[in-house]
This record gives C-alpha cells, sequence and structure tokens, in this order.
C-alpha cells in the first residue's frame, strides 16, 4: 500500500509539473505575440507632435477664415424671379393632377415626354 500511494504522488506530481510546464509556454508565446504586436504598432503610429502641430494649423487657418468671414460685407439675397415656362410648368402640373397622359402633357406644354413622365409620376392622384 505503501509504494502505491509513493506511486500515485510521484505521478500526480509529474502531470503537475507537465502542466505547469504547458502553461509555461503559453504564457511565454503570449508574450512575444504581445511584444511583436506593440512594436508593429509603433512603427506605423504617427508621433503625437506631429498631431499638436497639424491641428495647431487647422486652427489657426479656421480662426483667419472666421476673421475673415466677420469683416467682410453680407452678401445681398437675391429673389427668385419668375421665369417665363413657370407658367407652363404650373399648367403641366394642373393637367397631370387631373389625370392627363403625359404625352397629352408634353404636347400641350411644349416639354420633354420625360419631364411630362416625371410630373405624372409626382403630382397623380393616388387611386
Amino acid at each position: 500500500m505503501n509504494n502505491i500511494y509513493w506511486g500515485s504522488l510521484l505521478g500526480l506530481l509529474l502531470l503537475q509539473l507537465l502542466i505547469g510546464l504547458f502553461a509555461w509556454r503559453q504564457i511565454l508565446r503570449r508574450l512575444r505575440e504581445v511584444s511583436a504586436a506593440q512594436q508593429r504598432a509603433a512603427s506605423t503610429d504617427v508621433p503625437t507632435s506631429m498631431l499638436v502641430t497639424g491641428m495647431g494649423r487647422i486652427e489657426a487657418r479656421l480662426r483667419q477664415l472666421e476673421n475673415a468671414r466677420e469683416q467682410a460685407p453680407p452678401a445681398p439675397v437675391a429673389m427668385p424671379q419668375p421665369q417665363p415656362g413657370d407658367r407652363t410648368y404650373q399648367l403641366a402640373q394642373r393637367m397631370a393632377r387631373d389625370g392627363a397622359a403625359a404625352a397629352a402633357i408634353a404636347e400641350a406644354c411644349g416639354i420633354a415626354p420625360h419631364e411630362a413622365e416625371l410630373l405624372c409620376r409626382l403630382h397623380a392622384r393616388t387611386r
């Protein structure tokens, strides 16, 4: 019984040693992977000083544009002027609402057939 006890104890000790050795190898492998990833990241990163310098330039240019905009006189607002064809399109829209065919609208109003088709689709009553 004494030999079985010591044999089992020795077997468990060897098993624990193997598991510890395996875990140690896994940890070392992971550490190497992390180190390699850190080196790759460090070699591709833009230095912080360059980013700060670039941001400073952008902020200065933005301030310059804001000052120029504040000093410039406001541009006059142009009111839209009625176009000669507006009545034609109003008639075409009314015809489309009344259910006229695209070909009839194009012929009556002197607009392109694809424009008349678009007006029919936009202004036709849903059935």
